[in-house]
């Protein structure tokens, strides 16, 4: 119904059973209640866990812009009876109107971004786009507790569209950011901005936590094998 986690490496698509220390960090986050984001739902590997977390008194969005993925999505609620879980079939930007996604040759839906140039092979379609900031006011019945953030290069604009949301909440946020995806080819750029609204991150590497400063681009996003692209933030204390 909804698939199973999957991890990315340089150039290549791992799959795992599930992204143990990534999820059992959105748990220590998410109390059974709040409300949750799942921003590039894609086939709701992660949104299981998150819905998992918040219980049936919870409330969860997942936005997905991939028509048919959105469509998928909004078929496995139903069949769960998921009242709670509401698909939105659009792509978190800075913007409320519509973009160019783009999906990489072969119909590799998960590399599918905003960010990128269409090649020949390619394919290229207009999506909606939504600020996070014009979910302000549906979010009323609880906090806003995390967001996990996976599309493409383009989570810089998710987060300029989503400040006063942020600031209002605080939420805990898993973010995907790799230097292949992104337009200055810097995953430093975005930690700043992650600081600038009051954030300190982290990462997971050979099991270990690291603070950011201890992020290299050349060494962390080089070697397949201990590939590193998932970060952790939180409202600094």
């Amino acid at each position: 119904m909804f698939e199973g986690i999957r991890m990315r490496s340089r150039g290549r698509r791992t799959e795992h059973g599930s992204d143990a220390m990534e999820i059992a960090t959105l748990r220590e986050h998410i109390p059974p209640g709040s409300t949750v984001f799942d921003v590039g739902a894609n086939k709701g590997g992660y949104l299981v866990p998150l819905v998992d977390a918040i219980g049936r008194k919870g409330m969860a969005y997942a936005f997905e812009p991939i028509p048919s993925l959105a469509e998928r999505l909004k078929k496995s609620v139903r069949q769960l009876r998921w009242k709670h879980v509401h698909i939105v079939q659009a792509a978190a930007s800075d913007t409320d109107g519509t973009a160019r996604l783009t999906t990489p040759e072969g119909e590799r839906h998960w590399e599918s971004s905003l960010e990128h140039t269409p090649g020949d092979a390619d394919h290229s379609f207009e999506v909606p786009t939504i600020r996070l900031d014009s979910m302000l006011q549906t979010i009323t019945h609880s906090k806003l507790s995390a967001m996990k953030i996976d599309v493409e290069g383009h989570e810089s604009a998710v987060i300029r569209g989503a400040g006063e949301l942020i600031n209002h909440h605080h939420p805990f946020m898993l973010v995907e950011v790799e230097a292949r995806h992104r337009p200055d080819e810097d995953p430093t750029v975005f930690f700043s901005e992650m600081e600038a609204h009051g954030y300190q991150g982290w990462f997971s590497r050979d099991g270990k936590r690291h603070d950011l400063a201890d992020f290299d681009t050349s060494r962390d996003q080089s070697d397949p094998d201990r590939y590193v692209n998932n970060f952790a933030f939180t409202i600094k204390s």
